[in-house]
């Protein structure tokens, strides 16, 4: 049975899960949600809150974007080789930072650039909370992090790096302008190694960062 993926392309919790079912050659069926508010037929008895990503595989059903992406990185390890986290302690940091980019980036960055779109009323003080928590996670944690590190799991790129890309991306182009790009060297080094990575590309396209930000009104 072909395994059917709830979810659609350029989802901020779901560039990972792409990218690992692309480098593992599986194949499978996109059932295309949210996007335009639309959800599949059958989304509401297979997954009633309606909250993507989600999987089946057969008769597994599995929702909720870290548990997908683990499952997958874990099913396909032997095809992805060092694309995974190998031992406990990657493991365990690769929890930390998805669940770090999860619940403090997504909700920052994402719900900035839908003001940043007009697709979310935009109330000034609560767009700029939004962006002073994005840039303190920042400041605190993956500018510093980056500085000693080329990747977030070890010395090579992984699908956790993927995954932090996928939860910034609306950061690096709606949010964070040249300007601050330059004042977060570390960082923004790695977000374009991320991005331009031939894989990224084909499923995703170039992405274009921002250059000069331009608050909503």
């Amino acid at each position: 049975m072909t395994m059917e993926l709830y979810s659609y392309v350029g989802n901020s919790r779901s560039y990972a899960i792409f990218y690992i079912l692309d480098k593992a050659g599986v194949k499978f069926t996109l059932k295309e949600s949210l996007k335009g508010g639309v959800f599949p037929e059958d989304m509401d008895a297979r997954f009633p809150l309606r909250k993507i990503p989600d999987l089946v595989d057969g008769d597994f059903h599995l929702r909720e974007t870290m548990a997908v992406t683990t499952y997958l990185g874990e099913k396909y390890a032997d095809k992805l080789g060092n694309f995974v986290p190998l031992t406990t302690l990657e493991h365990t940091k690769a929890l930390e930072w998805m669940s770090f980019a999860n619940t403090e980036h997504i909700p920052t960055c994402s719900l900035a650039g839908l003001m940043i779109m007009g697709q979310r009323e935009y109330v000034q003080k609560d767009f700029a909370r939004l962006v002073g928590i994005a840039n303190r996670n920042v400041d605190v944690v993956l500018e510093p992090f980056l500085k000693n590190n080329t990747f977030l799991i070890g010395e090579r790129l992984t699908y956790v790096d993927v995954f932090v890309a996928g939860a910034t991306l609306r950061g690096f182009t709606q949010l964070w302008d040249k300007k601050w790009q330059a004042a977060h060297p570390h960082f923004t080094r790695w977000f374009k190694t991320v991005v331009n990575q031939p894989e990224f590309v084909k499923l995703f396209g170039e992405t274009e960062l921002c250059q000069v930000f331009k608050a909503p009104k």
